[in-house]
């Protein structure tokens, strides 16, 4: 396999980094911010009202960069099997 360029270099990092930052933020409001959320609810009911909102919310954004995340991914794929040429 022949060295990519710096400039393909740089591209690969790009999606590389965003990939990583996506996951990133889906394990820390799932397994944080949503669980919290939730255990809050449970641990006293009055709280319901309150917090449903923001746990809308937090699904929500979890959706949001998932699809966002599978994106990134699906174009990592097709990067990696072109060999991560230039085309413009």
């Amino acid at each position: 396999m022949t060295r990519m360029s710096d400039v393909q270099e740089e591209k690969r990092e790009l999606y590389e980094t965003a990939g990583i930052d996506l996951a990133s933020a889906l394990l820390l409001l799932d397994t944080q911010v949503r669980l919290r959320i939730e255990q809050a609810i449970r641990q006293d009911a009055r709280l319901t009202d309150l917090l449903l909102p923001a746990l809308d919310g937090c699904n929500h954004v979890l959706e949001f960069l998932s699809q966002h995340r599978d994106i990134i991914a699906s174009a990592w794929e097709q990067h990696q099997a072109d060999g991560w040429r230039l085309t413009e």
